[in-house]
């Protein structure tokens, strides 16, 4: 019997849906779940928040919390849709559609060495 990992990973080369996630109206990222494989991530834009982990962080947490109560990674990232404003993590504004992304060998997720991430 196979059980739901308590994590979701936070990399893929699956098909994905992402959500803009802003700040005080700024852009400060991307959370991001796979279609189709046990991932989901947030992705820091670099030019407002690359040096801001708290956010990063933040959304970890949040996931961390989704994946514990089981939720597939699409729910996860729909549960935040609208959602109040938090002061660290931002917000996934209502009525933002969901972007996919189904690039094959693209991955997405932290950097590796000689890598980039990919949104």
């Amino acid at each position: 019997m196979t059980s739901t990992p308590i994590t979701y990973s936070r990399w893929t080369r699956r098909p994905l849906n992402y959500l803009p996630v802003h700040r005080q109206g700024q852009l400060i990222g991307y959370l991001w779940a796979s279609t189709d494989h046990y991932a989901a991530g947030f992705e820091r834009q670099l030019a407002t928040a690359g040096d801001d982990l708290d956010c990063l962080l933040a959304w970890e947490r949040r996931l961390d919390d989704a994946a514990a109560r089981g939720l597939a990674p699409i729910a996860a990232l729909e549960e935040w849709i609208g959602a109040p404003e938090d002061a660290v993590a931002g917000a996934v504004p209502p009525g933002d559609p969901a972007r996919r992304r189904t690039d094959p060998g693209r991955t997405v997720g932290p950097a590796q060495p000689g890598r980039t991430a990919s949104r």
